[in-house]
């Protein structure tokens, strides 16, 4: 796949970004709350995330002190590391009405996404097609959905949909090659 201006979300396996052809530089801890952020902007896509679920994921339903505060923090520290990521100069992070969104000005192609998309259009299709698909999103999963925060609740069930869908297209596969 070519990666020139656009950017690539690698979520199985293991978290990437990349752009232009180059893993941008994310620092080194997947597990801070700014990454955690990113990668639940990032999975939510053009629909984005409403601040109460992001606030309940990063900081919990017991969370303590002023959680509004702690989460203009954590949105800033994403700023910071997105600026010195590689990316181009952009505000990436839109807030509108409560709804957090990861936008850019080029294209987004997340793993994950790409990955369902094909399985369920693989449900409609011809054999031949469906064996194509089915084949693109095989090649497309590389283990468990982000696998540094797989602890998290919202990653544990999305990988296990995301282990159903791979095991379903594994054994269509199997069938269609008979």
């Amino acid at each position: 796949m070519e990666y020139n201006n656009h950017l690539e979300i690698r979520m199985f396996g293991k978290f990437e970004m990349v752009y232009n052809n180059q893993v941008l530089n994310l620092g080194h801890s997947q597990t801070t709350k700014a990454m955690k952020l990113l990668q639940l902007l990032l999975f939510h896509g053009k629909e984005g995330i409403h601040r109460s679920q992001i606030i309940q994921h990063l900081f919990g339903v017991d969370a303590e002190g002023n959680i509004q505060t702690n989460l203009r923090v954590v949105v800033h520290n994403l700023r910071k590391i997105l600026e010195k990521s590689g990316l181009p100069e952009g505000d990436y992070i839109v807030i509108e009405s409560g709804v957090y969104r990861f936008v850019a000005d080029f294209p987004i192609n997340v793993d994950a996404h790409r990955f369902e998309e094909l399985v369920k259009s693989a449900e409609n299709a011809s054999e031949e097609e469906k064996y194509e698909l089915l084949k693109e999103a095989f090649t497309l999963y590389k283990g468990h959905l982000l696998p540094e925060i797989y602890s998290e609740d919202w990653v544990i069930v999305n990988s296990a949909r995301f282990q159903n869908l791979y095991t379903e297209c594994l054994e269509q596969l199997i069938e269609i090659m008979k």
